[in-house]
């Protein structure tokens, strides 16, 4: 499934990157391993999702994170998107 990057909501993630040294370390260790093939777009798109401020990180508040286990994406009712 291919998601535009306008049609993100929210990333939610198991990451706990409190710090912009913290989230440097942890792009510059995803660019060598899931984003090896265009490490520079995944650090781009990244960037600009943490910016945006739709990057959501349960762990940072002691919470529990979604399990991708049944899949990558959560979808959400039109009740959510304020439709």
């Amino acid at each position: 499934m291919t998601v535009r990057e306008d049609e993100v909501k929210e990333i939610i993630s198991n990451t706990a990157a409190k710090t912009w040294k913290e989230w440097n370390m942890l792009i510059n260790s995803y660019k060598n391993t899931y984003w090896h093939n265009n490490s520079e777009e995944g650090e781009a798109i990244a960037r600009r999702l943490i910016n945006a401020g739709k990057v959501s990180q349960p762990r940072t508040e002691g919470k529990g994170t979604h399990n991708i286990s049944t899949g990558h994406w959560a979808e959400i009712d039109a009740n959510e998107q304020g439709e």
